[in-house]
């Protein structure tokens, strides 16, 4: 099924047992600190929470976003969605948001899944993740950014215009159009690209030397003059060693330079933070297949979970025991770990844990 027939299906569904529609999507703009202690403008795809099971999940929506300076504060606005004004934003309208820019040092935009565009016009640092779908990166802006846009399908072909002024890094798939030149790092498919690496140094290989060969010296005295006695016999002087032959030398094998062949892709990747309810943590993925999954925190295994995946996403969900709950919502720093595993495959996803 289409990922937009999953949407309307899921509400057709929930209408035919009388459970009220929810209302539309938007994404969410906060002020935030990461776990590196960095403040940040952070946008996410607002979570939805079914009714009759309790559980959120992030239903992929439709975002443009824009972010300008408007005097002192960041001015963030979705063309196409509506946006809800997080912690320590306040609401413009139904689409657009302020949020103070004291102390900001980085703009986090989460775009999740469907065809989203990012504009930055400021000069403050982003850091951009797309989602399934086209999503295009207008500008990213003046400072030094960090643009994701590999993908889980070959129909996803994202486009970056512009990286802007900085020192900027892109991360693509071999099927997206090739990043403009003010995108001073391109991987693509973990090979870089740009700058070129520098060609390897062959070394230079230096012939054996044969020593010279000094033949035998043999001295003869002149004769002696008149009668007498006879002459001495001749003195042979102590002869020098014969050729001298250089030891064999191996042959130097020809130097091959390292391959650069890309590393193979991650099967499973992140589409927003883990989410604490009751006793389950649900985490979205963006997934190629179905495949199983371990959640850990700290080393200590917590419970596994299998999941389907449609549309290139997945929603899984762990079932905690109550001792396992109790002390992850009391835990500051939970380290959490999802083993994804899919066929042979293991990826190992470190989620944000959002309560």
């Amino acid at each position: 099924m289409h990922k937009h027939g999953v949407l309307i299906g899921a509400l057709a569904t929930a209408a035919a047992i009388g459970v009220p529609a929810s209302p539309a999507f938007a994404g969410t703009v906060r002020v935030d600190t990461d776990a590196a202690l960095v403040k940040r403008i952070y946008f996410t795809e607002t979570g939805v929470k079914d009714p009759v099971s309790g559980t959120t999940t992030f239903a992929g929506e439709t975002n443009s976003i824009k972010v300008t300076l408007v005097g002192t504060d960041f001015r963030v606005s979705d063309a196409t969605t509506p946006l809800t004004a997080g912690a320590k934003c306040t609401p413009i309208d139904a689409n657009t948001a302020s949020c103070p820019s004291a102390g900001i040092t980085r703009l986090d935009f989460i775009l999740g899944a469907f065809d989203d565009s990012f504009d930055n016009q400021t000069s403050t640092s982003s850091r951009v993740v797309s989602g399934p779908g086209v999503d295009t990166i207008v500008n990213a802006g003046a400072g030094d950014d960090s643009i994701d846009v590999q993908g889980t399908k070959a129909i996803d072909k994202d486009v970056v215009q512009s990286c802007g002024a900085g020192a900027d890094k892109v991360l693509a798939d071999s099927y997206d159009p090739v990043a403009p030149s003010d995108c001073e790092t391109v991987l693509v498919d973990g090979a870089q690209i740009r700058p070129v690496p520098a060609p390897p140094v062959t070394p230079p290989v230096t012939p054996p030397v044969t020593p010279p060969v000094t033949q035998p010296v043999t001295q003869t005295p002149p004769p002696s003059q008149g009668g007498g006695t006879p002459d001495p016999a001749p003195v042979v002087l102590p002869s020098v060693p014969g050729p001298i032959t250089p030891a064999p030398v191996a042959p130097v094998a020809p130097f091959t330079a390292p391959s650069l062949q890309a590393p193979p892709k991650a099967l499973a990747a992140l589409a927003g933070s883990a989410h604490l309810k009751g006793r389950v943590v649900s985490a979205a993925l963006r997934c190629s297949k179905a495949g199983s999954a371990t959640l850990s925190s700290k080393g200590s295994r917590l419970a596994s979970a299998k999941f389907t995946c449609r549309g290139g996403k997945a929603s899984v969900r762990f079932t905690l025991s109550r001792r396992s709950a109790t002390a992850l919502k009391r835990s500051s720093k939970p380290a959490l770990v999802i083993a994804v595993r899919v066929g042979a495959t293991t990826t190992k996803l470190r989620p944000r844990l959002a309560r």
